[in-house]
């Protein structure tokens, strides 16, 4: 079962840091995602947890999992590598 407050921040910009724009991308995302004006003002004014539940889901970082160490030398270790992959915070490098 899909979050949708994650949904939603997956299709948020990136990389936004005033709450003004934050709310604009909350609502286009709506918008794109198929909602009709009524439901966007529901879940913008109406729903009281959505749009921090969507803040939070933007907030969180990313992980991903690998088990390439040249290009997570310095990284974070998050995991313990027990399935045969190693859980590293990713900051700045995808393989």
């Amino acid at each position: 079962m899909s979050y949708y407050p994650q949904t939603i921040a997956d299709k948020m910009e990136k990389g936004l840091t005033k709450e003004i724009e934050m709310y604009a991308a909350i609502s286009k995302a709506l918008r794109e995602d198929g909602n009709s004006k009524s439901q966007v003002s529901y879940y913008m004014s109406v729903d009281e947890d959505f749009i921090p539940d969507v803040l939070q889901a933007y907030a969180a970082p990313a992980t991903f999992t690998c088990n390439c160490y040249q290009c997570h030398t310095g990284n974070k270790h998050v995991g313990d590598g027990e399935s045969g992959f190693d859980y590293w915070q990713d900051t700045k490098r995808h393989c």
